[in-house]
């Protein structure tokens, strides 16, 4: 069939890793697209993460607009989390289109795409389904066809973590369910394109972004963590699994037929991270947080101050796990770490330890990397919220200086300033990002380390705001170099070359300049009022379902 649209989504994928094996013939398939297409730098959205940045992606909206800003709602981050899905998005979302004009689809694998909206053909969606669900598949009925013919679904990535990077079998045993993930879901897509004679066909691959998190250190020679021994014996095989994505994309456009039109996105790029910083502690020496005056909580205090830290007990579980490992031919499972973070959060000092009464501020496990959130138990809008705010940003501003550089204070956003006025008390008050710099603002344990900034022992890779956009088929240009694409240019740009109009209340444009002038694909951009958003799909979570969501989020280390 000609005139289809294929989407390969990369989560993580960024040019500095790809290109130098794209140049040397590792990546034939992804340097021919870019070749003989469009490629460019594709930027993320503030904060570059993965609920925020795929909601912008399906909506063609900046998270101020979407209401979306991390993995939890920003109101039940500090107490009770409660894990974000597709039912938190605000407006229409591409799949909303494809079902308005009536366009076959077969979607596999995107986050934030649970609960499932029913697409013509098929929406499989992403891990941030309740375990134990199986109607994360558009329609239900059929992942048990999928299932007969392609073995279970990989709908989660059972791994270890933090410790992956620790000996060749960690990373072997990891690649290699990182390999049955992409060997599932192109076979997946392939089959549903056909089944279903779509013409929107799009594919996650989780594991490109799986893979930087754990073994930057081992791809990086200049990275502090790096390990040459080790990399010496499993850099081939870290490649190697780029290289069968690479084959698969190769093979998928075959299937498709001729015409395929075909695009390469992410979310959100890669880089190194060599010192995390623990904004809760750092929050706490400033007077923002304040704790408890009970006896346990004083103890807990003293023995934190003495080392007793979550950064230390995480440092001996960790080698735990690396000597249990070794013994195993499976790898240590993600458990051993949920197992882990449970027990470290009842020996050492945490939000349980915290007078929110008296509390003005806080980074809220969850909702974004470098995120505050003033606690409007006693600071809502106001003059009172402003004063706050100002006295916030002023000492980040003075404590980035003196850690990173006097140009530090540019990594600090105000939401306001970002998601608009009216975002207040539902976004981010505060936000600190100095990822470029090779700074995590985390609070993985509400509090991490007795000092604000310390060595990255954890993940040796973590997100930057430039993913990558590769376009390439009849009618793209040929050669040009993309420059100023954002993340919510992409579905109104699908929109536009599969022939539909697009929505008047996208942030995102249609990125015409990558068509080629004169071709088929050549015509003026249709504008159409909002999509309906499907709302029949709303999920309803147990407790138990929240509480395993959750701690599958922090043995994943992105809470």
């Amino acid at each position: 069939m000609s005139g289809r649209v294929l989407v390969v989504a990369l989560d993580g994928a960024d040019f500095r890793l790809l290109r130098p094996w794209m140049d040397d013939g590792t990546l034939p398939h992804l340097a021919a697209l870019a070749r003989d297409g469009a490629h460019g730098p594709l930027r993320s959205v503030v904060p570059p993460l993965t609920p925020p940045a795929w909601a912008s992606f399906a909506t063609g909206k900046r998270p101020g607009r979407h209401n979306v800003f991390g993995f939890t709602h920003p109101g039940t981050a500090r107490e009770t989390p409660e894990p974000v899905n597709a039912s938190a998005i605000e407006g229409a979302t591409l799949w909303d289109y494809l079902r308005e004009f009536g366009i076959p689809a077969a979607v596999v694998g995107v986050p934030m795409t649970y609960p499932p909206t029913p697409v013509p053909g098929a929406l499989i969606s992403s891990f941030m389904t309740p375990p134990g669900r199986r109607d994360f598949v558009h329609p239900v009925e059929l992942l048990d066809e999928i299932e007969a013919r392609f073995g279970p679904y990989p709908l989660y990535l059972d791994t270890p973590v933090f410790s992956v990077n620790r000996s060749a079998a960690n990373v072997r045993s990891f690649l290699g369910v990182l390999e049955h993930e992409a060997e599932v879901k192109f076979r997946v897509a392939a089959w549903l394109a056909d089944r279903f004679d779509a013409r929107f066909v799009m594919l996650h691959i989780w594991g490109t972004d799986r893979v930087q998190h754990e073994l930057w250190n081992l791809l990086d020679e200049s990275h502090p963590r790096h390990n040459g021994r080790l990399a010496a014996r499993v850099r081939g095989e870290i490649v190697g699994y780029f290289r069968g994505v690479d084959r698969r994309i190769g093979e998928l456009r075959q299937a498709l037929g001729d015409g395929v039109t075909t695009f390469v996105v992410s979310d959100h790029g890669f880089g190194p991270v060599h010192t995390l910083i623990d904004l809760n502690w750092w929050l706490a020496q400033e007077g923002f947080i304040r704790f408890r005056r009970g006896l346990a909580t004083r103890l807990r205090r003293l023995a934190w101050r003495c080392g007793l830290t979550a950064s230390t007990l995480t440092r001996l579980r960790v080698a735990a796990e690396r000597f249990i490992t070794l013994r195993r031919k499976d790898g240590a499972p993600s458990e051993m770490v949920r197992t882990a973070q449970r027990r470290t959060r009842r020996l050492v000092l945490s939000f349980r330890d915290v007078d929110w009464d008296r509390t003005t501020a806080y980074s809220p496990p969850g909702l974004s990397i470098g995120s505050i959130m003033l606690n409007r138990r006693d600071h809502g809008p106001g003059a009172d919220y402003d004063a706050v705010r100002a006295r916030l940003v002023e000492r980040l501003g003075a404590f980035a200086r003196e850690l990173i550089g006097p140009h530090a204070a540019k990594h600090i956003y105000t939401g306001d300033a970002l998601y608009g006025a009216d975002s207040v008390g539902r976004a981010p008050d505060v936000l600190f990002l100095p990822l470029e710099e090779g700074y995590l603002p985390t609070n993985l344990f509400d509090f991490i380390d007795n000092r604000p900034a310390v060595p990255n022992r954890v993940w040796p890779g973590n997100h930057r705001m430039d993913g990558v956009l590769i376009a390439h088929g009849p009618g793209v240009r040929a050669g040009l170099r993309l420059d100023g694409a954002e993340i919510v240019d992409v579905a109104p740009t699908l929109l536009h070359l599969l022939g539909c109009a697009v929505a008047s209340d996208m942030d995102g444009r249609p990125l015409t300049e990558l068509v080629e002038a004169g071709s088929a694909r050549e015509r003026p951009v249709q504008a159409c009022e909002p999509a309906q958003p499907y709302l029949g799909g709303r999920a309803d979570l147990t407790d138990a379902e929240r509480d395993e969501i959750i701690a599958r989020l922090r043995s994943l280390g992105y809470i």
